[in-house]
């Protein structure tokens, strides 16, 4: 199976955890977020995989370079600006939730699950993720 179909895959796989949280859940936001960052990830590798000039992230990291940077690289080089801003507020988050650490204040934070609004959680999914899938022409599996 190519590497296009496996990242699709597990892009839908994650959705389907975020549908069955509620994409605005209040119980289990952490897990929303994380899984809205890392269907993101995955829609954009299997997008990275029919750009001829890229292929994969691991075939474009430089020496010294967290795979994570690679990827926000490639997006701001060679895609919109709204899949790169897209893409790194849930990597932002996605920090956050997992961690409990904000990245721009450099601190920690006490309440790292619930850090976020309905709203945001909202607009994550519905905002951000979308526009990483439109960027790379996948459609919206839900209605």
């Amino acid at each position: 199976m190519s590497s296009y179909h496996v990242h699709l895959i597990q892009a839908r796989h994650n959705e389907d955890l975020i549908q069955l949280l509620g994409p605005d859940s209040r119980e289990f936001p952490d897990w929303v977020i994380t899984a809205t960052f890392y269907s993101a990830l995955h829609y954009l590798e299997a997008g990275l995989n029919n750009n001829i000039r890229i292929l994969h992230s691991h075939l474009c990291k430089l020496r010294n370079e967290p795979l994570h940077y690679t990827r926000q690289r490639l997006l701001r080089l060679h895609y919109s600006l709204q899949a790169y801003q897209s893409y790194r507020d849930l990597y932002d988050a996605s920090i956050r939730s997992r961690y409990l650490y904000d990245l721009v204040r450099r601190q920690d934070l006490l309440s790292g699950y619930v850090h976020h609004t309905t709203q945001e959680l909202k607009h994550f999914y519905y905002t951000d993720l979308d526009s990483i899938r439109r960027e790379f022409g996948f459609r919206n599996p839900y209605p």
